[in-house]
């Protein structure tokens, strides 16, 4: 069984430095970014905003304790 994927687009701005701009995953508001550790930290934000862990549904769904 494949993982769900998650399309991204990036916009950059490559005149200044360091490198900025936007990145968002379809349907979801842009994050902006300013150099290439900003670009991965939105990234990753990205990643963990959309990331489905089947166990935590799973106790999500039991209702509670």
């Amino acid at each position: 069984m494949s993982e769900p994927r998650t399309r991204i687009t990036l916009d950059l701005r490559l005149s200044g430095k360091p490198v900025e701009g936007e990145i968002a995953a379809t349907g979801e508001k842009p994050r902006s970014f300013s150099g290439y550790a900003g670009l991965i930290a939105a990234l990753e934000s990205i990643r963990l905003a959309n990331a489905r862990d089947p166990d935590e549904e799973m106790a999500g769904a039991g209702g509670g304790e």
